[in-house]
């Protein structure tokens, strides 16, 4: 491959012993130019037992980076290198094997490594006095290092609203530090969790000092792929690794930060490259999108100009307007790209995206989560076999006691391999469906009752995993019909969509961030309200993060790109036309 200059200034001449910020635009080849650049030190590297860590924030980007970077090294070890996510390399070499130090857990057979939940999974480190009506667990309350307040993250909602309002007096503080403390003391670990210890074994325990400035021996350099999602704890994290010796390259785009939600914000990444003196590395141009798709994005944020690999004579870039609804636009956006495969749809969250399909009940009580599990099970579509399994494990999860991974499929904790629970899962399906379950025209009550007669053997089929046994027996599996739904026909669960919209992928932008499209459509919410949803918040602000969303997703295609609106007056036609989008009518 023939590397432009601007790559070669990081693949060549960039060294590991200074701190370097690549500030790559979208579509630049980051991901190549990082690729080529740790194969090259792979193939030259003489200073064993030390190494670089290559970090991102998906297991996906990390497997992607660790493929190319494999490719290019032909055979060779990465040892001692770590390719991976941040969240494995923090766990893996500070927390873990600091566990005796920073907890009493007694570890597994000699193994101390921490499990890693979700705040939806079920443990059970209870507070000892109600807070908000109620006694919670450890794992559901997170601790911001900057100010030190408690974030709760309960499956109500409204508790959390309440919870998170509250001035906690000290007795309440003291409660909930316990609960913490027992979960982790029993080797239990969230993500944020993971970071609150990382960075105090590194700044403020003094018995684990010595292991920090081992570690940044150990790791010469540390690369954060897509930097611009860097948290406040992990640039803690890695400032204090920094302070011990380690130097680091950070590559992304900070226009493309849309983590707020996670307490991401661009501006302490940029104060934090300032003042440590990275030196800025530019990758302008753009090898994925035509000049007309790069020329809006660009305005969106009014950054400089990016020069795209290619252009094109044909339009690329439409506003489709509504009257009522986002779905009247999908017949539009098919005409325009019915030449291409790849085509998303996209929007800011899921609510805008469901206004596409015509789902008549989604699940939320168990009883509901069991029914579509069957009633939407189709053998040869694995999209929804998938779901079903995950809708099945929610109604095992709600009707049995036992805690569970951090997983979608409510993993317990007990059972070792999640391949062998997805089994399970499946086999019970099967087993439910072929005793006559799969009922179209029933009501809530007479399936509830053929239900509850089937289901109370599921324990006793010989495909039941051992380790879940007693639990299962002695649980309570049979359900009954949701309040006010007793007469209903169950049909109404049914998955639909409308014809058009199975051609497309959908996914909200956080989703198809890093992605490549030949068509995107972002969708604009109907009105103004909220936050980031309406095309006029995208074009407001340039340093909002509404801004950012529209800029990520503007610039995932290639060919294509539409941005779908409410019909517009004469004064927002014209902003929108100035972006350089050609404005369309779906209506006639």
């Amino acid at each position: 491959m023939k590397y432009t200059d601007e790559q070669l200034d990081y693949i060549e001449r960039a060294k590991i012993t200074e701190n370097i910020f690549l500030n790559a635009c979208p579509g630049s080849g980051k991901t190549e130019t990082i690729a080529q650049r740790v194969a090259n030190e792979i193939e030259s590297w003489a200073n064993f037992p030390s190494g670089i860590a290559v970090l991102s924030f998906t297991k996906s980007a990390a497997k992607e980076i660790e493929h190319r970077i494999k490719e290019k090294i032909k055979g060779q070890s990465t040892y001692p290198h770590f390719i991976g996510t941040f969240d494995s390399f923090i766990l893996k070499n500070i927390v873990n094997p600091l566990a005796k130090d920073i907890s009493k857990y007694k570890g597994d057979n000699g193994d101390y490594s921490f499990k890693v939940v979700n705040y939806d999974s079920q443990l059970f480190f209870l507070t000892q006095y109600n807070h908000g009506h109620q006694k919670i667990s450890g794992h559901q309350v997170e601790i911001d290092n900057r100010t030190g307040r408690f974030k709760f993250h309960l499956p109500n909602q409204d508790a959390n609203r309440a919870l998170n309002a509250m001035v906690l007096e000290q007795w309440r503080k003291d409660d909930i530090y316990i609960a913490k403390k027992k979960c982790r003391d029993a080797g239990f670990l969230t993500h944020k969790d993971i970071e609150y210890l990382a960075e105090s074994a590194l700044t403020t325990r003094t018995i684990t000092q010595d292991y920090a400035k081992k570690l940044a021996t150990r790791f010469q350099l540390i690369i954060v792929n897509e930097c611009q999602d860097l948290s406040f704890e992990q640039l803690s994290i890695l400032k204090a690794m920094m302070l011990t010796g380690t130097k680091l390259h950070f590559i992304g785009d900070l226009n493309q930060s849309i983590y707020d939600f996670r307490d991401v914000d661009p501006n302490n990444i940029i104060n934090f490259i300032t003042d440590n003196g990275f030196r800025e590395i530019q990758l302008t141009k753009n090898f994925r999108s035509c000049q007309k798709i790069v020329n809006i994005a660009t305005k969106i944020m009014e950054s400089g100009s990016i020069e795209a690999n290619f252009t094109s004579p044909e339009q690329s870039c439409f506003a489709l307007q509504y009257q009522d609804s986002p779905s009247e636009v999908i017949p539009h956006f098919h005409e325009l790209t019915k030449q291409y495969s790849n085509r998303v749809l996209v929007a800011r969250g899921h609510q805008t995206l469901n206004q596409l399909s015509i789902i008549d009940n989604t699940p939320k009580l168990s009883s509901e989560f069991l029914l579509s599990s069957l009633l939407n099970f189709d053998e040869t579509s694995y999209r929804e076999i998938n779901q079903s399994l995950i809708e099945f494990s929610e109604y095992i999860k709600n009707k049995v006691q036992l805690e569970t991974k951090s997983s979608d499929y409510n993993c317990p904790q007990i059972i070792e391999s999640e391949l062998e629970w997805r089994l399970f899962l499946y086999k019970s399906i099967q087993y439910l469906l072929s005793n006559g379950l799969k009922l179209e025209t029933s009501s809530w009550t007479d399936w509830c009752k053929k239900l509850n007669a089937v289901i109370i053997n599921l324990h006793e089929q010989e495909f039941v995993l051992p380790e879940i046994y007693e639990a299962l027996k002695s649980s309570d599996f049979k359900i009954k019909s949701p309040s006010g739904k007793a007469s209903n026909c169950i049909s109404t669960y049914h998955r639909k969509n409308h014809a058009l919209d199975i051609k497309f992928r959908k996914s909200t932008i956080h989703g198809v961030k890093g992605e490549t499209h030949e068509a995107t459509m972002l969708i604009s919410n109907p009105t103004r309200n909220g936050t980031g949803t309406h095309w006029s918040h995208w074009i407001g602000d340039k340093t909002s993060e509404a801004a950012r969303f529209a800029y990520v997703a503007s610039s995932r295609p290639k060919h294509i790109l539409v941005w779908c609106v409410k019909k517009l007056n004469a004064s927002d036609q014209k902003k929108l036309e100035s972006l350089g989008f050609e404005v369309l009518s779906c209506w006639f």
